[in-house]
């Protein structure tokens, strides 16, 4: 997890004000890999999807970034955090 914050020195500033933003990018084990095979210490109940997806949701709904940017792809996660209920 890393947070970017770029700050624009007051000599670069234009009349407007500067935009600021916050942006969360987050790796996310897709689950065609979270299997028991290749993580053998990890309980088999913490690898389920439906156990991750619900944390990871919730870490991602917490952050209140303005821009979130997964990586490797979990479409089942995108597909969910776009659901109408979790607009804000």
């Amino acid at each position: 997890m890393a947070w970017l914050t770029h700050v624009v020195p007051p000599a670069e500033r234009v009349s407007r004000r500067a935009a600021h933003f916050t942006v969360y990018c987050l790796n996310v084990l897709t689950q065609k890999f979270a299997t028991s095979d290749q993580y053998q210490y990890c309980p088999s109940w913490a690898l389920a999807w439906d156990y991750r997806k619900n944390l990871i949701l919730q870490d991602i709904l917490q952050q209140s970034a303005d821009i979130v940017c997964l990586q490797v792809g979990a479409p089942p996660l995108v597909s969910c955090a776009l659901a109408p209920e979790n607009a804000h």
